[in-house]
């Protein structure tokens, strides 16, 4: 598996500090990608009811990772 991750990230060159997840909402069936924050739904600093992603204060992106490339394969 290693190899394939390492082809993964040969293939698909790009920013390293930050990537994004598909998000996809039963209620309204909207669909879209949002930056990986690692705060969110951390309670003491994720606080959706009063700001938007975009918006918060407290927002942290997570790198893109080994494990992030090998859970997506």
């Amino acid at each position: 598996m290693d190899k394939k991750v390492d082809v993964f990230r040969n293939l698909f060159k790009g920013r390293e500090d930050v990537f994004a997840r598909r998000w996809y909402s039963k209620t309204n069936g909207k669909s879209g990608y949002q930056p990986v924050c690692r705060n969110e739904w951390d309670r003491q600093l994720c606080n959706k009811k009063k700001y938007k992603c975009t918006e918060c204060p407290n927002r942290l992106f997570k790198p893109l990772e080994y494990e992030d490339i090998y859970r997506h394969l």
